[in-house]
């Protein structure tokens, strides 16, 4: 098991990928996602391209192909559930049909 720390975040996070012990992804509350490439040191944001959306769970095949699972929240209200994925990385995350 791999350790990553994040300190003074605000944000409930909820799901974590782990490549090896430097890069790891982590999706949260508010369409978070965050990636280390450093063991945990800094963390850069990328962008999910959705709104208010609570992120679930992340998983990767490989280097550049993922898949984050998550809902939208409007008050009480939430949607049936979306699925994002990415084939670079997660530079640039997509809407699955």
């Amino acid at each position: 098991v791999q350790a990553y720390e994040l300190v003074s975040y605000k944000i409930t996070l909820n799901g974590v990928h782990g490549f090896d012990n430097v890069t790891a992804v982590v999706v949260g509350e508010q369409s978070t996602i965050l990636r280390t490439d450093d063991g945990g040191k800094t963390w850069d944001a990328q962008d999910s391209r959705t709104l208010n959306m609570n992120l679930h769970g992340v998983f990767f095949i490989n280097q550049t192909h993922g898949w984050i699972v998550g809902y939208k929240q409007l008050g009480n209200i939430h949607d049936n559930g979306r699925i994002l994925y990415t084939t670079n990385g997660g530079d640039l995350w997509t809407y699955q049909d």
